[in-house]
Formats: structure tokens, C-alpha cells, sequence
């Protein structure tokens, strides 16, 4: 049996033995957000990102991400 539960933790079973082992977190989805001078309603930018910022801001999701797996290790 595996299952896996809302705080990334993965159960794995079989017969008698029960582990628990934490799972590498993800990030799935990014919205870019802009608050416009003459009005204070946050709105989604939904414009082309050009290809060398596109690298850049992966490049930095992926640092968030290991920052982040890292605490979860007891690191960082």
C-alpha cells in the first residue's frame, strides 16, 4: 500500500513493515501578480515573458525549491 498524505509525507506498507519517508516538494503553478497605479485589485499579467527572463525566474524557482527541501532535511 502507498499512499501519500497532504504534508508530503508517502506511507509505504508492505504486510508487517510500515515506513514513512518525506517526499520532495514541488512548485506546480506560479501566477505573476500587478497592482496598477489607478487601481488597488491585484491582476494576473497573462503577457509573454521573454525566453531569458523565462530561464531566470525557473532557475530561481528551482533555488526556492531546494532552499525549501533542505528544511525539511533539517538543513538551511
Amino acid at each position: 500500500m502507498n499512499t501519500q498524505n497532504k504534508i508530503g509525507w508517502k506511507i509505504i506498507s508492505d504486510d508487517d513493515n510500515r515506513k514513512r519517508i518525506r517526499i520532495k516538494r514541488r512548485i506546480v503553478s506560479t501566477q505573476i501578480l500587478a497592482e496598477w497605479s489607478d487601481s488597488p485589485k491585484m491582476e494576473v499579467l497573462l503577457h509573454h515573458m521573454p525566453t531569458d527572463l523565462a530561464l531566470q525566474f525557473d532557475h530561481w524557482l528551482e533555488d526556492i525549491e531546494a532552499e525549501e527541501n533542505a528544511k525539511d532535511r533539517g538543513g538551511v
